[in-house]
């Protein structure tokens, strides 16, 4: 027997075999390759790995090489990601899109409905006709741009029909979505989407802000992402108290009673529109409120130990002047995170929600809340999950 091959999570190695200190992540997966027969390369080692000595089945020592963090392995047996960066950041950018969602719209004539990476279909409202005009084709790799547009191609319509659906930068305004036909039975559907933006570093940290692809002049906010959020607040309930947050202005906790209706005091745990107006059961704004600004970064704060650990950034914004808190006699506010879940990907997975509540300090709130809104941003999406590693050891 030469050589034993296992496979092993980097946490798990780094407790229970290695002597010494050993940087460990819950993201990578490694390969121990055990040679009984063999030797490293010095000058490879050098270069690329960190040594160390290992204890297995007991007693036998071994000398093994661990990549260096950050590092690559230069084998040619190198197991790679399955799935690209590229074809990683479309995913995100579709994800708002998909899991059953579709747009019917209409122009001119022509009634149309888009299931994105699915079907659109072309009908005329009170009567029999309908076309299709085309399935998405998976085989025909979606392209992306590094302005952010990417195009979708749907193929295998009524007597040929074909599509390209092209994103565009800009606003989401389902009312402005233009349908043209280039050639007989050939068409292109042109959507404004923020998720199509190019959301590159700026001189201050992630971009935040971008220009959209129709003017170049107008500059959207990466909050112009939540948009689809306006007019539909979020619900949860723990314990006695339910929570409520309304896009993009106010956070509140109340109590519902057994009959549904909504009990008060309703308190305001932050607000950017007026603590009286929303402090009412039934509130009604007079005029929607202009997309706030709103900062990208790492969780932090006591609210984070209580969490699984986030490798990827997160997307908040601060709620001040809410009801009067009597233990600080200020008033209360509010930290509203929004992130792109691990399982972003998951068709099962209901979303958007408020996952997570907490009480940071006395009359200050911090609220989670998960949706693929924000997975269309390439600072954060989480990471792509990296390919095994190996770590090839030597019988000492």
């Amino acid at each position: 027997l030469k050589s034993v091959v296992m496979v092993l999570r980097t946490a798990f190695l780094a407790a229970a075999l290695v002597r010494g200190t050993v940087f460990s992540s819950t993201q990578s997966n490694y390969v121990v390759r055990l040679d009984f027969d063999g030797a490293h390369a010095e000058e490879e080692v050098a270069q690329h790995f960190v040594e160390k000595e290992m204890v297995m089945g007991g007693d036998r020592k071994f000398k093994c090489v661990i990549p260096r963090r950050g590092g690559s392995l230069p084998t040619t047996n190198q197991v790679v990601p399955a799935r690209s960066h590229t074809a990683y950041l479309l995913d995100g950018k579709v994800a708002p899109l998909q899991h059953g969602k579709c747009i019917e719209f209409q122009k001119d004539y022509w009634s149309y409905e888009v299931c994105f990476r699915s079907k659109i279909t072309q009908f005329r409202r009170g009567s029999t006709a309908k076309f299709s005009l085309g399935e998405y084709n998976a085989s025909v790799h979606d392209k992306l741009y590094s302005n952010g547009t990417f195009v979708q191609t749907y193929e295998g319509g009524t007597d040929g029909r074909r599509v390209e659906v092209v994103f565009l930068c800009g606003k989401w305004k389902p009312r402005q979505i233009r349908v043209t036909e280039p050639t007989q039975l050939s068409y292109v559907i042109t959507f404004h989407y923020p998720g199509a933006c190019d959301w590159s570093r700026d001189g201050h940290g992630f971009a935040t802000t971008a220009r959209t692809e129709a003017t170049k002049e107008e500059v959207i906010p990466v909050s112009a992402l939540l948009e689809p959020l306006r007019d539909n607040c979020l619900n949860r309930t723990e314990g006695w108290w339910t929570y409520q947050y309304c896009f993009p202005h106010t956070l509140r906790q109340f109590h519902v009673a057994g009959s549904g209706a909504i009990e008060e005091p309703v308190h305001v745990l932050g607000t950017s529109v007026g603590r009286d107006v929303v402090s009412k059961v039934d509130f009604k704004l007079k005029s929607e409120p202009p997309l706030p600004s709103m900062e990208i970064t790492k969780t932090k704060g006591p609210a984070a130990a209580g969490r699984a650990r986030r490798v990827h950034r997160i997307l908040q914004h601060q709620l001040g002047h809410g009801s009067h808190c009597d233990e600080t006699s200020a008033p209360r506010s509010s930290m509203i995170i929004f992130e792109c879940p691990e399982a972003w990907a998951d068709p099962d997975m209901q979303m958007p929600q408020i996952t997570s509540i907490a009480e940071t300090t006395l009359c200050q709130y911090e609220i989670v809340i998960s949706t693929t809104l924000v997975c269309s941003h390439p600072k954060l999406i989480p990471r792509i999950p990296r390919a095994p590693e190996t770590i090839r050891c030597t019988e000492a």
